[in-house]
């Protein structure tokens, strides 16, 4: 999560949150983006741009999938066969296109 400045658009500042699922991840979100004294702490707006996935393939390999404004970013992952998954599943995605 960035905190930028509304009239220049700079990122001021960044808070990273770690869930165990997407429903604590969305409560802890609404929080931070709700904290009125970190947004005047770090001088500036909170704004949610990006979310990183752990994931685990059968095959026993660990990476992780991460979504920006702009990317979708596959690190820590060893076999092709992953990326080649991961990147035919976003092709699906229309959101993603």
């Amino acid at each position: 999560m960035n905190f930028v400045d509304e009239d220049t658009g700079k990122r001021l500042g960044t808070v990273s949150l770690q869930s165990p699922s997407i429903a604590a991840y969305e409560a802890n979100a609404s929080e931070v983006l709700a904290n009125t004294a970190l947004a005047a702490a770090m001088g500036g707006v909170a704004e949610r741009n990006n979310a990183q996935l752990k994931c685990h393939d059968p095959s026993g390999d660990d990476y992780y999938v991460t979504f920006t404004r702009r990317t979708v970013r596959i690190s820590s992952g060893e076999d092709d066969a992953i990326r080649t998954a991961v990147e035919t599943w976003a092709d699906a995605v229309p959101a993603l296109a």
